[in-house]
């Protein structure tokens, strides 16, 4: 051990380049195992949480438990303990403690939610039956804005305009199944929606009784669902299914390909490490063949003779793994700080016991790797050009997959959305305890501010939905019952300055008109699904639930409302009818230059609780994603071709080693600088070229696994595929300088004399 820390110690710039290059590779693979074992390896923080199970009916992408078939199937079915149920998204507003709004996320749940997660407030109690006015508070929103009263239990609060009363508190470290903000948690009603005329949909968890089986428990829901497509026939499709999974299966379903391709990718990474490694100890090898053999004629084991390299090996490794576990968690922080909300827990993510351990045994298996390579003598020749080969390979593989989601995301972020964002300022108001007359002025002295060019209020903005989804019906061909089965639309509520603030376009009629109530616009898509070969204008649509019929007066282009990466679904636009019931309402103001700079007088007109963002901003938040994962990948990819070649480095400079008596033979006979460096250059350039065929088959394979983080990009994309094989060869190129100079710089007497 000390003969291996003096000799690493006497060559500082060697062995700053193999622990910098061993940590880069295990900082990657740790950083992104965490977030594995995190994620997907680890049970959910419930007790017994394998026997949580997801239930829906599943049709065109859509997921959800009718409140009918939900009240039906949580009190006939034989082998769930509980069944629970919330809506499919959370909603915010403002919480008032005393005379202080707060703004809050807030999520409605059955009375069994907490029975069904076996978890309890630490405080006071959850819900009971059919009640309807209590709400139990997050752990850090009773930490943060009640002091931690241990009397807050009882205490009077006002939720958007609604009274209720403080029965529990949240344990610190719960989490919501889903990724959502739930500062509070109240009542859902459940009683209300059992008629199919005002049916609710949402998403549900169950919990399986002892002894009852994941199988059995499919089987007989199976059979619930059988009967209530027999029963309500009109309201299901042909193609609907039961979707019946574990509930950590539901959960990490959307993100595990994806953290399975980038543990792939850091391992990749590793391996290229580990290669460059044993690629550098082999020229140092070959450097100390006088010093071995000296020790061997003094009667030195070959386990001692093969001891020095490893001892030095695993030494590196442990330095490597150490600096290795520091980057990892500096890593981490910004993979939380700004990796996208759909990975479930990644806030939570922590460099652990057992990410440590990890750490531990990579660092362990590389040094033991990275060691006895040099130690196969006769075969090291050969070992470093497949070694480089293999670098080259996975180099190119993670370049290509880096250029094709790299392109995907500049190709998300420039596509045609139906809408200009620039300038636009979004704003979410609470109007609560203000009368509707007071709503609508404040409305009006907004449009009259100055460097406002449109303003408009709507129940949501692009590129989400609306306000809610309807069956679509006409007066002409209208459905027998409001709700019986029929294809789906989107329904938005706007005021009439709208789309000129977002900039969407008019296709055909016109926009509305104050005051208007019975007409609609609507997009391309709803025009073309159910309109086709006719014109829409003057047509009557709705009429579903006992509305009344509206008119069409407009088509606008299609505007993204199924986020970025999804077509437009159809849609129809109404009219917004301020009513008391609108307490939080979403606002689009058009300006000019920045938008933020509209928001000191917008807060000073409205005098309310006000969340201000630019258009832009929101439309960054869902980009994070395809963002995340192009910005990981191109890490991997740089720190992947810098390795690379670093390893040509290391192979051509221990081939010129080699082959140093016979490149003094060559120049002795006549040989020109050129022809030397022709020499290595040939050889370099047969390494890359069998590393970019290998390369590019295996990342044709991985293209078809990244498709699906893929937007608009072919997965035989010739311009990615062709920019990155010259690039490798271009890198090639420049790593083989060093050693070819090297070569040409022999002097034919001393390489003879020497050998």
């Amino acid at each position: 051990m000390n003969y291996a820390l003096r000799n690493l110690i006497r060559r500082p710039g060697f062995s700053l380049i193999c622990i910098v290059t061993l940590a880069l590779g295990i900082a990657a693979t740790t950083a992104v195992f965490s977030v594995v074992d995190h994620v997907l390896l680890r049970p959910l923080p419930y007790p017994d949480s394998d026997r949580l199970v997801s239930i829906a009916t599943s049709f065109s992408g859509l997921e959800f438990v009718a409140s009918p078939e939900y009240v039906e199937w949580r009190r006939s079915n034989h082998v769930l303990e509980q069944m629970a149920a919330w809506p499919h998204s959370g909603g915010s507003g403002y919480l008032t403690i005393g005379d202080e709004p707060v703004k809050v996320g807030q999520t409605r749940v059955s009375d069994n939610f907490f029975d069904a997660l076996r978890v309890y407030p630490v405080l006071g109690r959850g819900f009971l039956p059919k009640e309807s006015d209590a709400i139990v508070i997050s752990h850090g929103l009773w930490t943060r804005d009640f002091a931690s009263d241990a009397h807050v239990l009882g205490r009077k609060v006002i939720f958007e305009g609604e009274p209720y009363t403080i029965v529990g508190v949240l344990p610190k470290d719960f989490q919501f199944p889903e990724q959502r903000q739930a500062d509070i948690l109240t009542p859902l009603p459940i009683s209300k929606m059992t008629d199919r005329r005002e049916m609710r949909t949402w998403n549900t968890i169950g919990r399986l009784r002892p002894g009852v089986t994941f199988e059995q428990a499919r089987a007989e829901f199976e059979q619930l669902f059988e009967r209530a497509r027999g029963e309500h026939s009109e309201m299901y499709r042909q193609d609907t299914k039961l979707r019946f999974l574990p509930y950590h299966e539901y959960r990490v379903r959307g993100v595990r390909l994806t953290l399975l391709i980038l543990l792939g990718a850091a391992g990749c990474v590793l391996l290229i490490a580990c290669a460059n490694i044993a690629n550098l100890l082999m020229v140092r090898a070959v450097a100390r063949q006088g010093e071995l053999r000296i020790r061997r004629a003094l009667g030195a084991s070959a386990w001692h003779l093969v001891s020095l390299p490893l001892m030095e090996s695993l030494l590196l490794a442990a330095l490597g793994g150490m600096a290795g576990a520091g980057l990892a968690t500096g890593s981490l922080h910004l993979l939380r700080r700004f990796g996208p909300s759909s990975v479930p827990g990644l806030g939570t993510v922590t460099v652990d016991v057992r990410v440590l351990l990890f750490t531990v045994a990579a660092s362990l298996l590389t040094g033991l790797v990275c060691g006895l390579i040099p130690a196969m003598r006769g075969r090291s020749q050969w070992t470093g050009r497949f070694v480089v080969v293999a670098e080259v390979a996975l180099s190119l593989i993670l370049l290509i997959s880096a250029g094709l989601l790299i392109k995907s995301l500049y190709l998300l972020q420039n596509q045609n959305m139906g809408f200009q964002s620039e300038s636009v300022l979004t704003a979410n108001v609470s109007f609560t305890g203000i009368p509707v007359p007071e709503r609508l002025q404040a409305v009006r002295l907004l449009q009259q501010l100055p460097g406002v060019l449109s303003m408009a209020v709507s129940d949501g903005l692009p590129p989400g939905g609306g306000g809610g989804m309807m069956t679509f019906s006409r007066s002409d061909r209208p459905l027998p019952e409001p709700w019986h089965r029929g294809d789906n639309m989107l329904v938005r509520r706007i005021t009439a300055g709208y789309f000129p603030a977002l900039g969407t376009p008019l296709l055909k009629g016109r926009f509305f008109h104050d005051g208007e109530k019975q007409v609609a616009i609507i997009n391309e898509s709803l025009a073309r699904r159910y309109f086709a070969g006719e014109n829409p204008l003057g047509k009557q649509i709705d009429g579903v639930a006992n509305h009344p019929w509206r008119t069409i007066v407009g088509i606008v282009a299609d505007s993204k409302n199924r986020g970025l990466d999804q077509p437009s679904d159809p849609e129809m636009f109404v009219p917004f009818e301020m009513s008391a019931g609108d307490t939080t309402v979403s606002m689009v103001m058009r300006g000019v230059g920045d938008p933020l700079a509209l928001v000191p007088s917008v807060r000073a007109s409205l005098r309310l609780p006000v969340a201000f963002r630019s258009l832009q901003a929101n439309l960054s938040d869902l980009e994070a994603g395809p963002r995340f994962h192009a910005a990981l990948f191109g890490t991997f990819a740089a720190i992947a071709l810098v390795l690379a070649m670093i390893g040509i480095y290391g192979v051509l400079s221990y081939t010129v080693a080699q082959r140093t008596h016979e490149i003094g033979i060559r120049m002795a006979l006549g040989a020109w600088t050129p022809d030397i460096v022709k020499l290595i250059v040939q050889e370099a350039m047969a390494l890359t070229l069998s590393g970019v065929g290998i390369g590019i088959a295996g990342a044709l394979g991985t293209a078809r696994v990244l498709a699906v983080q893929l937007y608009g990009v072919q997965l035989q994309d010739a311009v990615t595929f062709g920019a990155v094989s010259v690039l490798v060869v271009t890198t090639t190129l420049l790593a083989t300088y060093l050693p070819a100079r090297r070569a040409t710089r022999v002097e034919p007497a001393i390489a003879l004399r020497a050998e």
